[in-house]
C-alpha cells in the first residue's frame, strides 16, 4: 500500500487515492525504457498511467478511450504516438500498423471485457497484459 505522503502531487484535481492506484500497474511488471504501451480506458486512474508510464521512459505510448472529452485531454499533453476511440477504430490493427508485432505491455484500465480483449489482440508474443481496471 502507497502512503498518501510518498506521494506527488498531481495536476488535474486528482486525489491521493487514484494516483496510488495508478502506480500498481508499473510495480505489477518491470517497465522498461523503450516498451511500447498501450492504455486501454483513460478515466482517472488510465490518465495518470499514461503520466506514469511516460516518466519510466515509454517509446510510444498509445490509448483507447472511447470518451471524446479524456481523449482530447490525452492529445493536449502530447505525449502519445496514438489516441483512438475503440468503438469506430480497429485498435489492434492500428498499433501493428505502427508497431509491426504489437505493443510490449497493454494495460486496461476500463474494468470491461471488450477494453481486455483489445489489449489481449493489441500486446506482442510474449508480451505482458496487466488488468488494473
Amino acid at each position: 500500500m502507497v502512503r498518501d505522503v510518498e506521494l506527488t502531487d498531481f495536476p488535474y484535481g486528482l486525489n491521493s487515492r487514484t494516483q496510488a492506484n495508478s502506480r500498481h500497474p508499473r510495480e505489477g511488471w518491470r517497465q522498461q525504457a523503450g516498451n511500447t504501451v498501450l492504455i486501454s480506458g483513460a478515466g482517472p486512474i488510465g490518465a495518470l498511467t499514461v503520466l506514469s508510464v511516460n516518466t519510466v521512459g515509454a517509446s510510444q505510448i498509445f490509448v483507447a478511450e472511447p470518451n471524446p472529452a479524456r481523449r482530447k485531454l490525452i492529445e493536449s499533453w502530447g505525449l502519445c504516438a496514438g489516441v483512438f476511440d475503440p468503438i469506430t477504430d480497429d485498435v489492434p490493427a492500428l498499433i501493428r500498423d505502427q508497431t509491426t508485432v504489437g505493443v510490449d505491455v497493454a494495460i486496461e484500465c476500463a474494468g470491461n471485457e471488450k477494453s481486455l480483449a483489445a489489449c489481449l489482440r493489441s500486446v506482442r508474443r510474449q508480451g505482458t497484459v496487466v488488468q488494473v481496471g
